[in-house]
């Protein structure tokens, strides 16, 4: 469920990384009295071209939200932790293996799903899990078969990050991934704003035949002893809302989207799990589900600004 690398590691400035004791406090003494929606960020990324050209959506041309939303990922990335020196002293790396990061996916959307869903149902969106959209043979082919595209820079940026979780080789964060039974892994935190890989989802969508597509990340921060939640990432992918015109000339037009990306980071970590003789013990995902639909409903909340807008 864990895995550590030790590095022997030189710099000219020494640096200790010790433990963190703020990892104390569980999900539900951090949601106490705090305002969730306020912690949601939302990426904006600048403004629409009114021809449906570029990566941001006109989503005012959208006359209401996307009715029916596959949930096609949901997964858990970790960034692990390190402690040690820099400076001619042994460092040691600390991030979950991906049947624990499985594990924490898995227990996630047990606690939120509903909440989920039901935060989405109040304006009018359905959210559909695998079991509910995978109703026939065409779809669950071009579900297990389906490969994100992306531009050279996302797949470089990947690929950097990729080589960082095998090798352990650096001080930048490690990042372990996995999802919960029966989504795929779309990394879509890394390469949300790739327009290449809003484009490829389209394909996917039209294949499922529904509205949007919709990812969950839940990003946990571990150590030798703890698993703790850092933040909640919810990314809505449609269609371009503005119809590409038959002969008109194009110089970006992009048939599929990032509608909405919103992040709720928490400032220190929330502890959700420990680890006692390499077991995992002291699970206790209460409150999990608030900082879930806290996001989705800020998503939701920036999603309908949009389209009402004049």
């Amino acid at each position: 469920m864990h895995r550590s690398i030790v590095l022997l590691v030189f710099a000219v400035v020494a640096l200790t990384i010790t433990e963190s004791r703020t990892w104390a406090k569980t999900l539900q003494e951090v949601a106490a009295g705090a305002d969730l929606q306020k912690m949601v960020k939302i990426y904006k990324g600048g403004k629409p071209n009114a021809k449906g050209e570029g990566p941001i959506p006109n989503l005012a041309k959208l006359d209401a939200p996307p009715a029916r939303v596959a949930l096609i990922s949901f997964y858990v990335a970790d960034v692990g932790k390190s402690k040690g020196t820099y400076y001619a002293s042994v460092r040691t790396f600390n991030w979950l293996t991906q049947d624990g990061a499985s594990h924490f996916a898995t227990a996630y959307h047990e606690q939120g799903i509903q909440a989920l869903k039901e935060t989405f149902r109040k304006h009018g969106v359905e959210i559909l899990t695998p079991d509910q959209f995978l109703d026939s043979d065409a779809k669950r082919t071009a579900f297990v078969e389906y490969k994100l595209q992306l531009s050279v820079v996302a797949k470089i940026a990947l690929g950097f990050m990729g080589g960082l979780t095998k090798a352990a080789a650096s001080g930048l964060d490690l990042t372990q991934s996995a999802v919960a039974p029966g989504y795929r892994l779309l990394a879509s935190h890394v390469v949300a704003t790739d327009p290449k890989s809003g484009v490829s989802l389209e394909g996917l969508r039209q294949s499922l035949d529904v509205d949007a597509l919709l990812i969950v990340k839940n990003g946990t921060r571990s150590d030798a002893k703890n698993v703790s939640l850092t933040d909640v990432h919810v990314m809505l992918y449609g269609p371009n809302p503005v119809p590409k015109i038959e002969g008109k000339k194009y110089i970006q037009y992009k048939v599929g989207q990032l509608y909405v990306s919103a992040q709720l980071t928490l400032k220190k970590p929330a502890a959700v799990a420990s680890f006692k003789k390499k077991k995992i013990s002291d699970e206790n995902y209460d409150g999990y589900e608030l900082f879930l639909a806290a996001t989705a409903e800020r998503a939701m909340g920036y999603l309908l600004e949009k389209i009402n807008k004049e």
